[in-house]
């Protein structure tokens, strides 16, 4: 069974109620603390750590993570128990916008979550959290 993958993307043309975020390396550490607590199975916390960068609000926030929640229950004894959170890559699209990969990973499986940041001036905004189990997709072209 494929999971249906939890994307928000949103272009955000005014952060005035998100905190400020210069460096890369700050974005990094945003998506990690989220993948790690994605990981640990607080979902809704996991979203709810990205509101500074993120302004949306709390209530859809943490719809998301209660969706989260809701869909990766499901599949339980499927994954197994959780082993925490690996980074795996970070890509960039010229000065504008970075994803940050991580796997989220299981005894029997892992999800591929993933931070996407955009910079509109100078400071990046979260613009897209995105998990599914489409691990493949991070080796190569593999079928």
């Amino acid at each position: 069974m494929r999971i249906n993958a939890i994307a928000v993307a949103l272009l955000i043309s005014c952060a005035a109620s998100a905190e400020s975020v210069t460096t890369v390396e700050k974005t990094q550490e945003i998506c990690s603390a989220a993948a790690a607590l994605f990981a640990s199975g607080q979902y809704d916390r996991a979203y709810e750590s990205m509101m500074p960068y993120w302004p949306l609000p709390k209530e859809e926030l943490q719809n998301l993570g209660y969706q989260s929640k809701a869909q990766l229950e499901m599949l339980g004894p499927r994954f197994g128990k959780s082993l925490g959170a690996e980074y795996v890559q970070t890509m960039r699209a010229g000065d504008s916008l970075l994803r940050h990969v991580f796997l989220i990973k299981h005894e029997k499986h892992a999800l591929k979550f993933s931070c996407s940041f955009y910079k509109p001036k100078d400071s990046w905004l979260v613009n897209t959290i995105v998990w599914d189990d489409k691990i493949n997709t991070l080796v190569g072209s593999g079928g």
